[in-house]
């Protein structure tokens, strides 16, 4: 169960005043500095130093938020990353580390350098609130030279953009909002996208065609092979028809090949390393290179859920920044001629409001960001089967059980079944912001009331807000989409999925329906009969037969 209360548990942070006075630097830097480096070899082997690194983290958190200009802050936010990906991030489940933390410390913990929130009640609030992300977007901070600008160098990067009554508040996100509704998600755009579109209805079939052929083979390598594959690609072309109105045609046509080294090659690395600071692919590099046997500890660790965490990052490596720019021009000159964009013009009623060039760059980024990445997600825990047990306290969930009927004649409840796959295993596990005032944040880590400073970066964990139980129910991990019904659609939802409470806050994804729609029909041709007219026929299979065929390695 979740516990707000820690005060009288090992490792709560207790005092109100870490990270001021005389002696914070020796009691809330020095001294867990020493403790979580004490801790550095033993989880190669063993998660007996899980509690004293994570009460490290929320000491050095705290530390170096509260005193951001000193020269040691930097340093402290990479290190504390570094371990926390390197120790705590289970790269076959990301919601370990989130859940781990909320079951030891209550509502409220440090990780990932940033104070992370998990209670659904806060989360809930602050989505409904003004919001600055600035540069804390995603698990690391984002390289702010690296995102578009405007002729006069101000940032016009969208989704870090002040919204609301907050300081620096422009009117840039809004103007880009009303433009994005403008001449993206319009009436044009809900046309394109039906099922009956004839483009719509080719990709929906091609998809399919490959999803049945996957799922013959029986193997989760299929699988993930027709996620990375076909699945992919759909999306791509998926997205820029629907959104854009580009037909990127098929795998030879000289657009989809632009488009595709765009976004997929070299790699998601390529996008990430250019937009964000890989500090854990980095700091792993110099480690394997400077502490003696640890690279022999690591092979030998083959099993190992940390091991295989830190060889993950020693692979993350960024692709020069040059190439992936000539990437994005490249795309840039494909958005340009896009039949959505052609009537394209600035209001001089909206302040700030974007040119032509300026939304193209602000839209490039979004897409790489959001509108391929999280979809995508979607629909491959959509077709991967069901996780076996696992250790630990969190439920490994990933798809839909094997058990479950699909309602495919029913575009309502099969709504409901995609929501819940969604809310018990997030595409997007969190969002991140800034402060714009000094935040209190009540018995932070099962201690003492908490003040944080203005551009202190919080993390919104949408993995602990959506298994609340005070939220959703005593049994929050079971699946049950019908039961959750009123929570996870309508005007009483609390769903954050979105980046919103339901249908509510001004972060809201502005893709939210088209995204939904588009995973519907997904899911109701895939399991269509082969040839038939219709994608909203009952599967062939019998209930529970699903994923029962899949031999090999098991399921993940």
């Amino acid at each position: 169960p979740v516990r707000q209360e820690r005060s009288g548990v090992p490792f709560a942070m207790s005092r109100p005043d870490d990270g001021h006075g005389p002696c914070a630097w020796l009691t809330d830097c020095i001294v867990p500095l020493g403790v979580a480096s004490c801790c550095f070899l033993a989880p190669l082997c063993s998660k007996s130093t899980l509690r004293p690194r994570a009460w490290a983290y929320n000491k050095l958190t705290t530390w170096h938020v509260q005193n951001a200009g000193s020269c040691c802050a930097a340093p402290l936010e990479a290190y504390t990353y570094w371990f926390d990906m390197t120790y705590d991030f289970n790269p076959t489940d990301g919601r370990q580390m989130f859940c781990n933390r909320r079951d030891q410390f209550g509502g409220s913990y440090a990780v990932l350098g940033k104070v992370c929130l998990a209670d659904a009640d806060a989360v809930n609030k602050r989505l409904l609130e003004p919001m600055d992300r600035g540069d804390f977007l995603g698990a690391t901070n984002m390289r702010s030279e690296k995102l578009p600008r405007d002729a006069s160098g101000v940032n016009i990067f969208p989704l870090a953009l002040p919204s609301g009554d907050v300081p620096g508040q422009d009117g840039r996100h809004a103007a880009f909002r009303t433009q994005l509704s403008r001449f993206i998600f319009n009436q044009e755009g809900k046309a394109r996208a039906a099922r009956t579109n004839l483009t719509t209805g080719v990709l929906l079939s091609r998809v399919a065609s490959a999803y049945r052929e996957a799922h013959a083979k029986g193997t989760e390598d299929a699988i993930d092979d027709f996620c990375s594959g076909p699945l992919a690609d759909f999306v791509l072309r998926f997205i820029h028809w629907t959104m854009l109105g580009l037909n990127l045609g098929d795998d030879a046509s000289d657009d989809f090949k632009t488009i595709k080294r765009a976004y997929f090659e070299p790699g998601p690395r390529g996008s990430s390393g250019l937009l964000y600071w890989l500090w854990g692919g980095e700091l792993t590099s110099l480690a394997l290179r400077w502490v003696p046997g640890l690279g022999t500890a690591l092979g030998k660790n083959e099993r190992n859920v940390q091991a295989k965490a830190l060889r993950q990052l020693q692979a993350t490596v960024r692709t020069p920044d040059q190439v992936v720019e000539q990437d994005f021009a490249r795309a840039a000159a494909v958005y340009d001629r896009a039949p959505a964009l052609e009537a394209y013009a600035v209001d001089p009623s909206l302040h700030n409001c974007p040119t032509k060039s300026e939304f193209i760059s602000q839209l490039i980024v979004i897409v790489t960001i959001a509108a391929l990445q999280g979809p995508l997600t979607l629909l491959s825990y959509l077709v991967t089967p069901d996780i076996a047990g696992s250790a630990g306290t969190w439920h490994p969930f990933k798809g839909i059980p094997p058990d479950f009927e699909l309602p495919l004649d029913d575009r309502d409840k099969l709504r409901l079944v995609i929501l819940e796959v969604a809310r018990l295993y997030p595409p997007v596990n969190g969002t991140a912001y800034k402060t714009h005032a000094p935040v209190t944040v009540p018995n932070f880590a099962g201690g003492a009331d908490h003040v944080f400073p203005r551009g202190c970066p919080f993390k919104l964990s949408y993995v602990c807000s959506q298994t609340d139980p005070k939220a959703w129910g005593p049994d929050p991990l079971k699946f049950d989409p019908y039961g959750n019904a009123d929570k996870l659609w309508g005007g009483n939802a609390i769903f954050n999925g979105f980046n919103s409470v339901g249908d509510k806050g001004e972060r809201i994804c502005p893709g939210r329906e088209l995204a939904l729609e588009m995973a519907i029909d997904f899911m109701q041709a895939i399991h269509a009969k082969p040839g038939s007219s219709s994608v909203v026929q009952k599967p062939s299979q019998k209930p529970g037969s699903r994923f029962n065929s899949f031999k090999g390695k098991k399921p993940r």
